[in-house]
């Protein structure tokens, strides 16, 4: 899968004109319903200026094509289940966030996160995923004899 892009402009008017050569190659014909589609942050306002063109509603098909992620996998990123997220895929790496966007502070401080797991899955021997699960435990018994403490 890959987005592809053009560049329109909004008329004087404030119209948006879509060739219909461009609206052929998005398989699109003429008397084709088309749904317009942007994320909002309650309202009607599209606060991230995107919009999606589709010929199909995008809430009927909502159900079919949910990705659902396992609960495990969703704790160990800090998520709750049911929460919204949003979802950077990299070169061989998915990353999981909370919905708010990210600006360029918070995609560096992942962007370090990265460099550093991938330094340290380098640096360990073989046995690292014993060693792993070992901190882990460790990890888990001090944050218990913490929390008992307070």
């Amino acid at each position: 899968m890959k987005i592809s892009e053009v560049v329109l402009q909004v008329s004087e008017n404030g119209d948006l004109h879509i060739a219909s050569e461009l609206l052929q190659e998005m398989g699109l014909s003429p008397a084709d319903p088309v749904y317009l589609a942007y994320l909002t942050r309650g309202g009607a306002k599209n606060d991230y200026q995107e919009f999606l063109l589709s010929p199909e509603c995008i809430e009927a098909g909502e159900d079919a094509e949910k990705l659902l992620i396992p609960s495990p996998l969703l704790e160990q990123a800090n998520l709750s289940p049911g929460e919204d997220i949003q979802i950077l895929c990299l070169d061989r790496a998915i990353v999981l966030c909370e919905t708010s966007t990210l600006d360029r502070n918070d995609l560096e401080a992942i962007l370090q996160q990265l460099r550093a797991a991938q330094e340290l899955a380098f640096s360990l021997p073989e046995e690292a995923g014993s060693l792993i699960h070992q901190l882990e435990q460790i990890i888990q018994e001090g944050a218990i004899g913490h929390e008992a403490a307070e």
